[in-house]
C-alpha cells in the first residue's frame, strides 16, 4: 500500500482506499507521481557518486600519464648517453606512444570539383585550338560536319549523364557544348556560309550571342542545369551593343544602348519570381555595369558638345540610366532612397550642363546656382517619408557650386576685384540651402561669404576692404556671442580668421590682424570652447607667419651673425601686435594671466628696443636681462606647467644674447659672467630637480666660456689657456662633490666637470706633451676625488684616474714617437685588470669574462696580431707564449673560465704559428702521412657512430 497527498483536498490518500477526506477513489497519477519521487531521489545520489568516481578515476589516469612520460623519457636520455647498451629483457614493458591518424587534406567533393574545373578548361582550350589552328587541315565538309558533330554530343551527353544521375559532369559537358555553339558561328562565317561574311562583322557576332544565348535558355528550361543559366545570362550581354554597333551611334546612343541591356537584366531578375539566387545576383551586377557603362556614355555626350539639342539628348540618356537604376531598387524594395538621390544628382547634372550651354560663358554661374536652388526645393516638396535620399543629393548637388562660389570669394579677395554675379549666386545658393537645411546656418554662412565677397564688388581699396572685413568679423563674433549656439559661433570665427590673409593681400600688417582675432577669441571664449580653441589655434599659426620674420630677426639673427656688432631692424606694427597679443594671453588665462603674458612681454619688450632702431649692444642686453629675469623667475617662483612658455620664450632670448656676444671679449665675460650667476641661483634656489639641475649645468658650461675668454684676455696661447680650463673644471668637479646630499644635481656636475676636462684636452690639439700634462692633472684630481668615502664611486673615480694616467702615458709615447705595441697596451691591460678585479670585488657573481675579458684582449690580442702578420722578432713570439702560459696558470689557480680560455687560445695560435714557420723543414712525406690518419680516424668515428646508432634505434625499437 502506498500513501500520497490527495490532489484536490491535500488529504493523506492510501493507493487501496483512496481519498477519506473528500470520498474519491485511488488515484493512480498520483500515486505514480510520489513513487517517481522517491526513484528520482535514488538515482540522483547514484548519478553523483558516479561523477565523483570519474572525475577522480581521470584524474588518476592523467597523473599516471604524466609519470609515465616522464618515466620514459628518462629512459631515452640514458639510452642515448650510454656508449654501449646491453640487449634489453625479452620481457621488457611496453612503452607505446599515442599514434597519430593521417587525416585528408581535402574533401572528396573539392578533389571532384577541381577535376571537373580543370577538365573543362582542357576541352575548352583544345576546341578553341582545334578551331583557330587545325581548322584548315580539314575540308569545308569535313570541317561543318565535325564542328556539327561534336557540338551534337556534347549537347546530347549532357541528357545521358543526368539519366545516371552525374550532374556535376553534365554541367561540364554542356558548358563546352554552349561554346562549341560559338565556335560554329565563328566557323560559319569563316567559310562564308550562306553569305554571312558579306554583312557587318559586329551584327553577325551579336547574331550569334543572340542564337547561343537562346540556345542556352532553352537547353536549361529542358535539363534544369545550373551552368546554362549563367551561360545564356553572360552571352546575351553583348547582344545589344554588338547588334547597334553597325549604326555608329554617338553617346548618347550608346548611353541609350546600354540602358536596354540593364533593362534586360532586370527583366531577367524578376520574370524568374523567386528568392535572391545567384542568378539574380549575377543579373543585378551585370545591370549594374551596364548602367553604369550607359552613365559614363551619356556623362561624355554631355561633356563632347556644346549643341543644346545634343545636351539634351545626351542628358535624357543620363537620366534614363538613372531611371532604370531606380526601377531596380524600387522592383527589388531595397536602397530606394540611394537610387532616388542619383536621380536627383543625374537630373542635376543635366540640368545645369544644359543652363551652362544655353546661357553662355557670363550667365552660365548664376543659372546653375539658380537650377540647382531650384531643384532643392522641388525634393523640399516631396513627401517625407521618400525625401532623404534626394535631399542628400540636392545637397550635394547644392555643394558643387557651393565650393565654386567660395573659392571664386577667395579668387576675389586676393584679387580685390569681383562683379555682380558672386554676391548674385551667393544669395541665390543660400535661398536653395534654406529649403533644407535650418536657416540660421544657413543666414550666417552666406552673411560671411557676402562679408568677404560684396567689398571686392565695390570701389574701395584693398587696405579699406580688409578693414570693413575685420570690422563685420567682428561684429559677427559678437553677435554669435549673443546667440549663443555653436554652428553661428563657427562661421563667426571662421570669417576671423580670414581676416590676416586679406590684411596680407591687401598688405596691411597681418600680425595686428591676428593679434585682434585672437584678442577677440580671448573676450568670447565661453561662447563655445571647442570652436574657439580651433580659431585660436589658426589666428595663433597666422600671427607667427606674420611676425616670423620679426622673431627671426630677434631670436635667430645673432646667431646668423656671431661675433659682429649686429642689429635688427622691426616694424612698429610687429610690436602693437605683440603688445594686443599680451593682453589676449593675459584675459584669456584670467587666474595665471601673469605667467601667460609674461613671455609675450618679454618679447614685446626686446622688440621694442630693436623697433626703436637702438645702437648695438642694446638689443642684446635687452635680451640678456629679459632671459636671465625669466628663467630667474621660472625656476625660483614657477611650476613645470605654468612657466613652461616662459621658460622656453626666456631661453630663447638668453641663447641670442649669448649669441651676440662674441662680438667683444667684454660682452662675453659679462654675457656668460651673468649667466654663471643666474645659474648657481638656479642651482642652488630651484623648486624642482630638474630646473636645479640645469641651472648647474649651464653655470658650469658659461664657467667655461668664462674661463677660455679670460685665458684670451689676458694674452694666453691656447695650450696655457687649457690650463685656465681645467683649472674651472676642478671647480666644478669640487662643487659636484660637495652637493652629495643632492645625488643627481651633484653626479650631473661631476659629469660636467669631466665635459670640462676634455674641451681643456682639446685645447691642446697639436701638443702632445701638454695632452699629456693635462691628462695627469686630471687623473690626480680623479685620484683626489676617488679618496671621499663613495663605495661606488670609489671604484670608478680609481679607474677612471689610472685610465687618465694611461692616456697621458699614452701622449708622451707619442710624442716620442715610439713605436713598440706593448708599451701602449700593457698599461691599458693593467687599468682594465683593476677595473675587473674592482668589480669583482663587490659583485660576486659577475663572470670572468666581463670583468677580465677586455684586459686580456687588450694585452694579448695586439701582440698576437703583429705576431701572426708577420714573422715577428723570436724575442716577442717567446714573451707572448710565456705570458700566455702565465694567464693559463693564473686562471686556473683561481678557477677562473675568461683566463684559461683566452690564454690557452692565445698559446694554441703561437704554437700553430711556430708549426707552420717549419713546415718547409719537415720531409713531404709527413703532410701525406698525417692526411691519411686524419681521413682514417674520420673513417673510424663515423663508423662508431652508425653502430651506436644502430643500437640505439634497435633499443628503442623494442621498447615500443
Amino acid at each position: 500500500m502506498t500513501s500520497y497527498p490527495c490532489p484536490y483536498c491535500r488529504t493523506e490518500a492510501s493507493s487501496t482506499t483512496g481519498c477519506p477526506g473528500c470520498g474519491r477513489g485511488p488515484d493512480a497519477d498520483a500515486v505514480e507521481v510520489v513513487r517517481l519521487d522517491a526513484e528520482i531521489s535514488v538515482l540522483t545520489a547514484r548519478l553523483t557518486a558516479a561523477r565523483d568516481a570519474v572525475t577522480a578515476a581521470d584524474g588518476a589516469l592523467r597523473r599516471a600519464w604524466t609519470r609515465r612520460e616522464a618515466a620514459a623519457s628518462r629512459v631515452r636520455a640514458a639510452v642515448a648517453a650510454a656508449a654501449r647498451v646491453a640487449p634489453r629483457p625479452a620481457h621488457a614493458p611496453a612503452m607505446t606512444a599515442p599514434m597519430t591518424t593521417a587525416t585528408a587534406e581535402a574533401s572528396t567533393r573539392l578533389v571532384q570539383n577541381s577535376l571537373f574545373v580543370l577538365g573543362g578548361l582542357l576541352l575548352a582550350v583544345a576546341a578553341i585550338v582545334f578551331t583557330a589552328v587545325a581548322w584548315s587541315q580539314f575540308g569545308v565538309r569535313g570541317r561543318a560536319g565535325l564542328l556539327a558533330v561534336v557540338t551534337v554530343v556534347a549537347l546530347a551527353a549532357p541528357l545521358a549523364a543526368l539519366r545516371r544521375r552525374l550532374k556535376a559532369t553534365a554541367e561540364t559537358v554542356a558548358a563546352v557544348g554552349l561554346l562549341l555553339i560559338l565556335l560554329d558561328g565563328y566557323a560559319a562565317w569563316y567559310v562564308n556560309l550562306f553569305g554571312v561574311a558579306d554583312y557587318s562583322a559586329l551584327g553577325y557576332a551579336g547574331a550569334v550571342c543572340a542564337v547561343t544565348a537562346a540556345v542556352a535558355a532553352g537547353y536549361e528550361h529542358v535539363t534544369g542545369l545550373t551552368t546554362p543559366r549563367f551561360a545564356a545570362l553572360l552571352v546575351a550581354q553583348p547582344v545589344l551593343p554588338l547588334l547597334v554597333a553597325p549604326f555608329h551611334p554617338g553617346a548618347a546612343g550608346w548611353a541609350y544602348t546600354w540602358a536596354a541591356v540593364a533593362v534586360v537584366n532586370l527583366a531577367v531578375v524578376h520574370l524568374r519570381r523567386g528568392a535572391m539566387t545567384p542568378l539574380a545576383v549575377a543579373a543585378y551586377v551585370l545591370g549594374g555595369l551596364a548602367v553604369a557603362v550607359s552613365g559614363i556614355c551619356a556623362l561624355a555626350g554631355l561633356v563632347l558638345t556644346d549643341d543644346p539639342a545634343r545636351v539634351a539628348t545626351a542628358g535624357t540618356s543620363l537620366v534614363a540610366a538613372a531611371g532604370v537604376l531606380l526601377a531596380a531598387a524600387v522592383l527589388a524594395r531595397t536602397a530606394t532612397g540611394w537610387a532616388s538621390a542619383i536621380v536627383v544628382v543625374a537630373v542635376a547634372i543635366v540640368a545645369g550642363r544644359f543652363a551652362a550651354v544655353a546661357g553662355g560663358e557670363r550667365l552660365s554661374p548664376v543659372l546653375i546656382a539658380l537650377v540647382v536652388a531650384v531643384l532643392a526645393g522641388g525634393v523640399r516638396l516631396l513627401p517625407a517619408t521618400v525625401r532623404r535620399g534626394p535631399r542628400l543629393a540636392a545637397l550635394a548637388s547644392l555643394g558643387v557650386p557651393a565650393v565654386v562660389a567660395v573659392l571664386a570669394t577667395l579668387v576675389a579677395r586676393v584679387n580685390g576685384d569681383a562683379d555682380w554675379r558672386l554676391p548674385t549666386m551667393i544669395v541665390i545658393l543660400a535661398a536653395g540651402a534654406a529649403a533644407l537645411l535650418p536657416w540660421l546656418p544657413v543666414t550666417m554662412v552666406s552673411v560671411g561669404l557676402l562679408t568677404l565677397a560684396a567689398p571686392a564688388a565695390l570701389p574701395w581699396s584693398p587696405v579699406v576692404q580688409s578693414r570693413v572685413i575685420l570690422g563685420v568679423a567682428a561684429v559677427l563674433v559678437v553677435a554669435a556671442y549673443r546667440i549663443g549656439r555653436g554652428f553661428p559661433a563657427g562661421v563667426a570665427l571662421a570669417v576671423l580668421v580670414t581676416t590676416p590673409v586679406w590684411a596680407q593681400a591687401a598688405g596691411d600688417s597681418a600680425a595686428v590682424y591676428a593679434a585682434a582675432g585672437l584678442l577677440l577669441v580671448a573676450l568670447t571664449a565661453p561662447m563655445h570652447r571647442v570652436l574657439a580653441g580651433a580659431a585660436a589655434a589658426v589666428l595663433g599659426l597666422a600671427f607667427l607667419a606674420a611676425s616670423a620674420e620679426s622673431l627671426l630677426l630677434v631670436l635667430a639673427g645673432p646667431w646668423l651673425h656671431s661675433g659682429a656688432r649686429w642689429t635688427a631692424d622691426v616694424p612698429v606694427a610687429n610690436v602693437v601686435a605683440m603688445g594686443i597679443l599680451a593682453v589676449a594671453a593675459g584675459i584669456h588665462a584670467r587666474r595665471n594671466a601673469f605667467w601667460a603674458a609674461a613671455p609675450v612681454v618679454a618679447l614685446t619688450a626686446v622688440l621694442t628696443t630693436a623697433a626703436a632702431g637702438a645702437p648695438w649692444p642694446w638689443t642684446g642686453a635687452a635680451s640678456l636681462v629679459a632671459g636671465l629675469a625669466g628663467l630667474l623667475i621660472a625656476a625660483l617662483r614657477g611650476d613645470a606647467l605654468r612657466s613652461a612658455a616662459l621658460a622656453v620664450v626666456s631661453a630663447a632670448l638668453l641663447g641670442a644674447a649669448l649669441a651676440a656676444s662674441p662680438a667683444t671679449d667684454v660682452t662675453t665675460l659679462v654675457a656668460f659672467g651673468a649667466t654663471l650667476v643666474a645659474g648657481v641661483v638656479i642651482g642652488a634656489g630651484g623648486r624642482a630637480a630638474a630646473v636645479r639641475i640645469a641651472g648647474w649645468l649651464g653655470a658650469a658650461a658659461s664657467a667655461y666660456v668664462v674661463a677660455a675668454t679670460a685665458g684670451r684676455t689676458a694674452g694666453l696661447p691656447l695650450t696655457g689657456t687649457a690650463f685656465v680650463v681645467l683649472g674651472a673644471a676642478a671647480v666644478v668637479l669640487a662643487t659636484g662633490v660637495l652637493l652629495r646630499r643632492r645625488t643627481a644635481e651633484g653626479w650631473m656636475l661631476q659629469a660636467a666637470a669631466h665635459g670640462g676636462a676634455i674641451v681643456a684636452l682639446l685645447l691642446t690639439a697639436g701638443s702632445p706633451r701638454y695632452a699629456a700634462a693635462v691628462c695627469t692633472l686630471w687623473g690626480v684630481a680623479l685620484g683626489l676625488r676617488a679618496l671621499i668615502r663613495d663605495a661606488a664611486g670609489r671604484r670608478t673615480h680609481v679607474v677612471a684616474a689610472a685610465a687618465a694616467e694611461v692616456g697621458g702615458w699614452w701622449l708622451l709615447l707619442a710624442a716620442e714617437q715610439v713605436a713598440v705595441v706593448e708599451a701602449y697596451t700593457i698599461p691599458a691591460a693593467a687599468v682594465a685588470v683593476l677595473a675587473g678585479w674592482l668589480a669583482r670585488r663587490h659583485r660576486a657573481g659577475l663572470s670572468s669574462w666581463a670583468a677580465y675579458g677586455p684586459a686580456l684582449a687588450a694585452a694579448l690580442l695586439p701582440t698576437l696580431a703583429s705576431v701572426l702578420t708577420g714573422d715577428g722578432e723570436p724575442i716577442r713570439r717567446l714573451l707572448l707564449g710565456v705570458a700566455a702560459l702565465a694567464v693559463v696558470v693564473a686562471g686556473a689557480h683561481a678557477r677562473l673560465q675568461a683566463p684559461v680560455v683566452a690564454g690557452g687560445s692565445v698559446l694554441i695560435l703561437v704554437a700553430l704559428h711556430e708549426g707552420i714557420l717549419v713546415w718547409d723543414l719537415l720531409p713531404r712525406w709527413i703532410p701525406l702521412a698525417v692526411a691519411g690518419l686524419l681521413l682514417l680516424g674520420l673513417a673510424t668515428t663515423l663508423e662508431r657512430r652508425r653502430r651506436d646508432v644502430a643500437r640505439l634505434r634497435s633499443a628503442l625499437h623494442r621498447m615500443s
